[in-house]
Protein backbone atom coordinates (compact mmCIF):
# COMPACT_ATOMS: atom_id res chain seq x y z
CA UNK A 1 0.00 0.00 0.00
CA UNK A 2 1.60 3.52 -1.10
CA UNK A 3 1.37 6.00 1.54
CA UNK A 4 2.63 9.94 1.16
CA UNK A 5 4.58 12.11 3.10
CA UNK A 6 3.79 15.94 3.37
CA UNK A 7 5.83 16.74 0.22
CA UNK A 8 4.23 13.61 -1.57
CA UNK A 9 0.60 15.63 -0.78
CA UNK A 10 2.03 18.91 -1.70
CA UNK A 11 3.00 17.53 -4.86
CA UNK A 12 -0.38 16.21 -5.49
CA UNK A 13 -1.82 19.31 -5.15
CA UNK A 14 0.13 20.84 -7.38
CA UNK A 15 0.49 18.18 -10.47
CA UNK A 16 -2.94 16.93 -10.17
CA UNK A 17 -4.88 20.37 -11.17
CA UNK A 18 -1.32 20.65 -14.21
CA UNK A 19 -1.26 16.91 -15.38
CA UNK A 20 -4.84 15.37 -15.02
CA UNK A 21 -7.12 19.01 -15.48
CA UNK A 22 -8.80 17.92 -12.11
CA UNK A 23 -8.92 21.14 -10.07
CA UNK A 24 -8.07 21.50 -6.34
CA UNK A 25 -11.32 23.05 -6.11
CA UNK A 26 -12.83 19.61 -7.45
CA UNK A 27 -9.90 17.91 -4.92
CA UNK A 28 -11.34 19.72 -2.15
CA UNK A 29 -15.29 18.85 -3.33
CA UNK A 30 -13.83 15.17 -3.28
CA UNK A 31 -11.99 15.67 0.02
CA UNK A 32 -15.27 16.89 1.94
CA UNK A 33 -17.19 14.69 0.66
CA UNK A 34 -15.50 11.63 1.78
CA UNK A 35 -15.34 13.14 5.20
CA UNK A 36 -18.97 12.91 5.01
CA UNK A 37 -19.42 9.35 3.94
CA UNK A 38 -16.86 8.59 7.06
CA UNK A 39 -18.98 10.54 9.35
CA UNK A 40 -21.87 8.86 7.89
CA UNK A 41 -20.26 5.65 7.86
CA UNK A 42 -19.82 5.82 11.93
CA UNK A 43 -23.33 7.62 13.03
CA UNK A 44 -26.98 8.32 12.10
CA UNK A 45 -26.25 11.31 11.80
CA UNK A 46 -30.13 12.19 12.05
CA UNK A 47 -30.39 11.28 14.92
CA UNK A 48 -27.56 13.20 16.75
CA UNK A 49 -27.68 12.52 20.53
CA UNK A 50 -24.87 13.84 23.06
CA UNK A 51 -26.35 12.32 26.02
CA UNK A 52 -27.95 15.81 27.05
CA UNK A 53 -29.69 17.20 24.31
CA UNK A 54 -32.03 17.07 21.71
CA UNK A 55 -30.22 19.86 19.60
CA UNK A 56 -26.91 18.23 19.08
CA UNK A 57 -25.24 18.97 16.15
CA UNK A 58 -21.39 18.34 14.26
CA UNK A 59 -18.96 21.10 15.13
CA UNK A 60 -16.58 22.03 12.45
CA UNK A 61 -13.75 23.87 13.69
CA UNK A 62 -11.49 25.13 11.15
CA UNK A 63 -8.35 27.13 10.17
CA UNK A 64 -8.56 29.57 7.44
CA UNK A 65 -6.12 27.75 4.95
CA UNK A 66 -7.26 24.74 2.59
CA UNK A 67 -7.47 22.14 5.53
CA UNK A 68 -9.88 24.07 6.89
CA UNK A 69 -11.62 24.44 3.52
CA UNK A 70 -12.07 21.17 3.32
CA UNK A 71 -14.17 21.67 6.95
CA UNK A 72 -16.26 24.17 5.36
CA UNK A 73 -17.33 21.65 2.50
CA UNK A 74 -18.28 19.07 4.65
CA UNK A 75 -20.05 21.15 6.90
CA UNK A 76 -22.00 22.26 3.73
CA UNK A 77 -23.03 18.47 2.59
CA UNK A 78 -24.28 17.99 5.91
CA UNK A 79 -26.35 21.32 6.14
CA UNK A 80 -28.08 20.35 2.75
CA UNK A 81 -28.86 16.49 3.98
CA UNK A 82 -30.35 18.24 6.71
CA UNK A 83 -27.58 17.56 9.39
CA UNK A 84 -27.72 20.10 12.06
CA UNK A 85 -24.19 21.72 11.50
CA UNK A 86 -21.99 24.36 13.11
CA UNK A 87 -18.78 26.06 12.43
CA UNK A 88 -16.02 27.69 14.65
CA UNK A 89 -13.17 29.42 12.89
CA UNK A 90 -9.55 29.96 13.74
CA UNK A 91 -7.23 32.81 12.16
CA UNK A 92 -7.79 35.40 10.52
CA UNK A 93 -10.46 35.29 7.95
CA UNK A 94 -8.81 38.55 5.92
CA UNK A 95 -5.57 36.44 5.48
CA UNK A 96 -7.38 33.00 4.25
CA UNK A 97 -6.70 31.20 1.52
CA UNK A 98 -8.02 31.71 -1.71
CA UNK A 99 -10.21 28.32 -2.00
CA UNK A 100 -10.86 28.97 2.14
CA UNK A 101 -12.74 32.17 1.28
CA UNK A 102 -15.31 30.72 -1.45
CA UNK A 103 -16.17 27.87 0.51
CA UNK A 104 -16.99 30.48 3.23
CA UNK A 105 -18.90 32.26 0.91
CA UNK A 106 -20.84 29.39 0.47
CA UNK A 107 -21.34 28.12 3.65
CA UNK A 108 -22.84 32.14 4.48
CA UNK A 109 -24.86 31.93 1.37
CA UNK A 110 -26.77 28.71 2.81
CA UNK A 111 -27.13 29.94 5.99
CA UNK A 112 -24.89 27.43 8.22
CA UNK A 113 -24.13 29.32 11.35
CA UNK A 114 -20.69 30.44 12.08
CA UNK A 115 -18.87 31.84 15.12
CA UNK A 116 -15.12 32.68 15.64
CA UNK A 117 -14.06 29.95 17.85
CA UNK A 118 -13.24 32.82 21.15
CA UNK A 119 -17.18 33.57 20.29
CA UNK A 120 -18.25 30.11 20.45
CA UNK A 121 -19.52 28.92 23.53
CA UNK A 122 -22.65 26.27 22.74
CA UNK A 123 -20.29 22.86 23.97
CA UNK A 124 -22.90 21.38 25.78
CA UNK A 125 -25.06 20.24 22.55
CA UNK A 126 -22.24 19.60 20.70
CA UNK A 127 -22.06 15.78 19.47
CA UNK A 128 -18.84 15.52 17.33
CA UNK A 129 -15.95 17.81 16.93
CA UNK A 130 -13.89 18.04 13.31
CA UNK A 131 -10.82 19.64 13.43
CA UNK A 132 -9.54 20.98 10.23
CA UNK A 133 -6.94 23.70 12.14
CA UNK A 134 -4.29 23.05 10.13
CA UNK A 135 -3.91 19.33 8.25
CA UNK A 136 -0.59 18.81 6.86
CA UNK A 137 1.14 22.30 6.81
CA UNK A 138 2.69 22.08 10.59
CA UNK A 139 6.03 23.38 10.34
CA UNK A 140 7.93 22.73 13.45
CA UNK A 141 5.90 23.55 16.92
CA UNK A 142 2.09 24.74 17.21
CA UNK A 143 1.81 28.19 18.20
CA UNK A 144 0.75 29.16 21.45
CA UNK A 145 -2.36 30.15 20.06
CA UNK A 146 -3.66 27.24 18.47
CA UNK A 147 -2.38 25.10 21.61
CA UNK A 148 -4.41 26.88 23.76
CA UNK A 149 -7.03 26.18 20.91
CA UNK A 150 -6.62 22.82 21.41
CA UNK A 151 -7.04 22.80 25.60
CA UNK A 152 -10.53 24.13 25.21
CA UNK A 153 -11.40 21.07 23.01
CA UNK A 154 -9.90 19.05 25.38
CA UNK A 155 -11.21 20.56 28.12
CA UNK A 156 -14.92 20.39 26.93
CA UNK A 157 -14.43 16.61 25.72
CA UNK A 158 -13.86 15.97 29.35
CA UNK A 159 -16.90 17.62 30.04
CA UNK A 160 -19.16 16.91 27.64
CA UNK A 161 -17.72 13.29 25.70
CA UNK A 162 -17.69 14.46 22.28
CA UNK A 163 -15.90 12.29 19.69
CA UNK A 164 -12.84 14.10 17.87
CA UNK A 165 -12.13 13.86 14.56
CA UNK A 166 -8.94 15.23 12.54
CA UNK A 167 -9.12 16.44 8.94
CA UNK A 168 -5.87 14.78 7.12
CA UNK A 169 -3.92 14.35 9.99
CA UNK A 170 -4.88 15.96 13.81
CA UNK A 171 -3.10 19.43 14.58
CA UNK A 172 0.26 18.91 15.87
CA UNK A 173 1.17 15.71 14.17
CA UNK A 174 3.93 16.02 11.30
CA UNK A 175 2.85 14.32 8.93
CA UNK A 176 5.90 12.70 7.52
CA UNK A 177 7.86 11.87 10.58
CA UNK A 178 5.17 11.16 12.93
CA UNK A 179 6.51 13.73 15.68
CA UNK A 180 4.52 15.61 17.40
CA UNK A 181 4.16 18.80 18.91
CA UNK A 182 3.87 20.20 22.41
CA UNK A 183 -0.44 20.15 23.07
CA UNK A 184 -1.33 17.79 20.60
CA UNK A 185 -4.30 15.84 21.62
CA UNK A 186 -5.56 12.01 20.77
CA UNK A 187 -8.33 11.60 18.41
CA UNK A 188 -11.12 8.74 18.21
CA UNK A 189 -10.97 9.25 14.61
CA UNK A 190 -8.84 11.17 11.48
CA UNK A 191 -10.07 10.89 7.52
CA UNK A 192 -6.72 11.34 5.39
CA UNK A 193 -6.87 11.86 1.49
CA UNK A 194 -5.85 9.76 -1.36
CA UNK A 195 -3.15 7.84 0.67
CA UNK A 196 -2.10 7.13 4.55
CA UNK A 197 0.09 9.77 5.66
CA UNK A 198 3.34 8.13 6.78
CA UNK A 199 3.20 10.46 10.08
CA UNK A 200 0.26 8.36 10.92
CA UNK A 201 2.46 4.92 10.69
CA UNK A 202 4.96 6.02 12.97
CA UNK A 203 4.86 6.59 16.46
CA UNK A 204 3.73 8.72 18.38
CA UNK A 205 1.59 9.63 15.15
CA UNK A 206 0.08 6.55 15.18
CA UNK A 207 -1.28 6.55 18.79
CA UNK A 208 -2.27 10.25 18.05
CA UNK A 209 -4.71 9.84 15.33
CA UNK A 210 -7.00 6.78 16.86
CA UNK A 211 -8.89 5.25 13.57
CA UNK A 212 -7.77 6.54 10.22
CA UNK A 213 -10.07 6.54 7.30
CA UNK A 214 -8.83 6.62 3.80
CA UNK A 215 -11.23 8.79 1.46
CA UNK A 216 -10.62 8.62 -2.58
CA UNK A 217 -9.49 11.65 -3.83
CA UNK A 218 -11.62 10.91 -7.18
CA UNK A 219 -8.43 11.01 -9.50
CA UNK A 220 -5.98 9.06 -10.51
CA UNK A 221 -2.84 11.04 -7.91
CA UNK A 222 -0.74 8.06 -8.31
CA UNK A 223 0.13 8.79 -12.06
CA UNK A 224 1.62 12.23 -10.98
CA UNK A 225 4.27 10.53 -8.42
CA UNK A 226 5.06 7.96 -10.88
CA UNK A 227 8.97 9.49 -11.78
CA UNK A 228 9.05 10.20 -8.08
CA UNK A 229 10.60 7.80 -4.85
CA UNK A 230 7.59 6.59 -3.18
CA UNK A 231 6.84 4.38 0.00
CA UNK A 232 5.26 1.79 0.65
CA UNK A 233 3.76 0.00 3.75
CA UNK A 234 2.92 -4.06 4.07
CA UNK A 235 -0.59 -4.35 4.12
CA UNK A 236 -2.23 -7.99 3.96
CA UNK A 237 -2.29 -7.85 -0.34
CA UNK A 238 0.92 -7.10 -0.45
CA UNK A 239 2.15 -10.35 1.91
CA UNK A 240 -0.41 -12.47 0.33
CA UNK A 241 1.53 -12.01 -2.66
CA UNK A 242 5.03 -12.50 -0.86
CA UNK A 243 4.46 -15.72 1.13
CA UNK A 244 4.45 -19.03 -0.09
CA UNK A 245 2.58 -21.15 2.22
CA UNK A 246 3.62 -24.53 3.52
CA UNK A 247 2.24 -28.34 2.65
CA UNK A 248 0.71 -29.75 6.09
CA UNK A 249 4.10 -32.35 6.05
CA UNK A 250 6.83 -29.71 5.65
CA UNK A 251 10.05 -29.67 7.92
CA UNK A 252 13.20 -27.08 7.83
CA UNK A 253 14.75 -29.31 5.34
CA UNK A 254 12.73 -28.70 2.64
CA UNK A 255 11.54 -24.82 3.48
CA UNK A 256 14.76 -23.47 2.34
CA UNK A 257 17.04 -21.25 4.37
CA UNK A 258 17.16 -18.08 6.19
CA UNK A 259 19.89 -14.91 5.51
CA UNK A 260 20.35 -12.27 8.18
CA UNK A 261 22.51 -9.31 6.79
CA UNK A 262 23.58 -7.22 10.18
CA UNK A 263 26.33 -6.77 12.38
CA UNK A 264 29.82 -5.86 12.00
CA UNK A 265 33.03 -7.55 12.59
CA UNK A 266 33.19 -6.54 16.26
CA UNK A 267 29.42 -6.04 16.52
CA UNK A 268 27.74 -9.57 15.91
CA UNK A 269 25.62 -10.03 19.19
CA UNK A 270 22.37 -9.27 17.34
CA UNK A 271 22.64 -10.73 14.24
CA UNK A 272 23.58 -14.14 16.08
Amino acid sequence: MQILTTEDARYIDQEVPKQLGVSLEILMENAGRGIVDALWGQYDLFSLDNARSINSFVLFICGTGNNGADGLVAARHLLEQGVPVQIALVGDTSKCSDLFAVQLKRCEAMGCIIDMFDDFNDWSNVAIVVEGIMGTGLAGRLRDTTIDILHVIDTMRSQYNFDLWAIDVPAGVDATSGQISEGTLSYDYTVTFGAIKQGLLLYPGKAIGGTVIVAPLGAPWQQVLVNRDSTITIDSDLAETLINYRVPMAHKGVNGNTLIVGGSSDMVGAPM
